[in-house]
């Protein structure tokens, strides 16, 4: 919470090859304001990425997808290059839960978090199998 209202959240999914059209990662429980499922295009992600920092009604920027180790991943150099502070503990606590869940395939994936200006970021894996810890 921030004072007296709800953060507020922009969550970008990627759209695989696969032609999916929606993001397996929810956000049931937080006011969002924007949602987008893009290509993993590192042109078109660093544009949406600059809208969203530069936004005043975005608190935390959620990114979901395109953290592999494939070519065509490039979620977390284009994240990384907006990033001004870089929350150094965040990928390596996030593959040690992933490690729980899934064991060493969790070392084929990657996430990052930082601020970008004001705004928090995190960029994750769009697998919920990655993420989902209960």
């Amino acid at each position: 919470m921030r004072g007296d209202h709800a953060e507020r959240y922009a969550q970008r999914g990627e759209r695989h090859q696969r032609g999916e059209d929606q993001d397996a990662a929810g956000s049931e429980h937080h006011l969002v304001n924007y949602y987008s499922i893009i290509r993993d295009e590192p042109r078109e992600l660093g544009v949406l990425l600059e809208e969203l920092i530069s936004s005043g009604d975005v608190d935390v920027i959620l990114t979901n997808g395109g953290t592999g180790i494939s070519r065509r991943d490039h979620t977390i150099a284009v994240v990384e290059k907006h990033l001004t502070m870089v929350l150094e503990g965040f990928g390596e606590l996030f593959r040690m839960l992933s490690y729980q869940q899934i064991g060493s395939s969790a070392m084929m994936s990657r996430a990052v978090a930082g601020i970008a200006r004001d705004k928090l970021v995190f960029a994750m894996p769009g697998s919920t199998a990655g993420w989902s810890w209960r």
